[in-house]
């Protein structure tokens, strides 16, 4: 019980330290600085930065002395590679006993209840409220040193590095101006796609899904796009969305639905492969003046903006 106090009163002691001066830290007593990537091209949904007040919750296992769970962490960098705080009222995670490997588990973005509630159909307008449900873990084992060497290394931080992967799936769907179509008559009309799941639950503890059945009608037109042009005029659309990891049901194809030009057009070839956490779905569509042809479909490691390598492609259908 005497242990338990003296190392509750440290604690408050280089939490004190820490809200004025971080480096302020007690002799031999290590602190745990987090920074933080994203695995593969350290890509997000739409760029490839983390950004100011990104938040993540962070719990530590293997000290039954010491319980650590869900701590909120912030970060005031931008860039690939960036470090997180203690956000406001937090204490950081002190290393007590050398040689006792601690398991740092974090998720992305952070929830006061420790569990996220996503919906996607109403959040993939644009990037700020794509990075809402971009719902991402990491893991990684660190420790204290055994020894200190010399009286440099007496106060010091024990750094841990996370790189996040992404727990969504991803669709990218590119729609090209076809023969006797132009881009004002396409991309003037309307695109639906049906039939998908979009409300789920994930427990970053567990890294578990729950997806709700049902699915629903889903307007596309106005979500996270990017025109590409050509000779002055818009050649193609991309749409980037994120979606819950979910299996298509042969008995309830997903539709693409485009009504164009007073013509509607349905596809649900282009959409019957797995929706699967961590991995992108690329579909190439092409809308001539009579005909909605599929191009392309491949199921690709999770990048940045739909671009992808020989060596990033998983499978495909041309």
């Amino acid at each position: 019980m005497k242990a338990k106090y003296l190392m509750l009163a440290a604690a408050a002691t280089v939490f004190a330290a820490c809200n004025n001066d971080d480096t302020q830290i007690a002799d031999n007593q290590y602190v745990a600085q987090f920074t933080a990537s994203v695995d593969g091209a350290a890509t997000r949904v739409v760029d490839q930065t983390w950004h100011q007040n990104d938040a993540i919750g962070i719990t530590a296992t293997g000290d039954n002395d010491y319980t650590y769970s869900n701590k909120k962490y912030e970060t005031t960098d931008e860039g690939l590679k960036v470090t997180f705080k203690p956000a406001e009222g937090v204490e950081p995670y002190l290393f007590y006993k050398e040689n006792t490997p601690i398991t740092f588990k974090a998720y992305y973005p952070w929830n006061k209840d420790g569990v996220l509630e996503i919906e996607t159909s109403a959040n993939n307008g644009d990037v700020d409220h794509q990075k809402t449900i971009d719902v991402m873990t990491a893991e990684a084992i660190a420790q204290k040193p055994a020894r200190i060497d010399d009286e440099a290394t007496k106060k010091t931080k024990t750094t841990v590095n996370f790189k996040f992967s992404h727990k969504m799936a991803k669709l990218v769907i590119t729609i090209k101006v076809g023969n006797e179509m132009t881009a004002d008559k396409i991309f003037g009309g309307t695109f639906h796609l049906n039939g998908l799941k979009h409300s789920g639950t994930f427990m970053p503890d567990y890294e578990a899904w729950t997806v709700n059945e049902e699915t629903k009608d889903w307007d596309i037109t106005k979500c996270a796009k990017q025109d590409t042009e050509a000779n002055g005029n818009v050649s193609e659309r991309t749409y980037t969305l994120l979606l819950l990891p979910q299996e298509i049901d042969p008995q309830k194809p997903v539709e693409f639905v485009a009504e164009v030009d007073g013509r509607k057009f349905v596809n649900t070839a282009a959409f019957k492969k797995e929706l699967a956490s961590g991995m992108q779905n690329n579909v190439v569509l092409t809308i001539s003046k009579y005909e909605l042809k599929v191009e392309d479909t491949q199921i690709n490691k999770w990048v940045d903006n739909g671009e992808t390598t020989e060596d990033d492609v998983i499978g495909q259908n041309k």
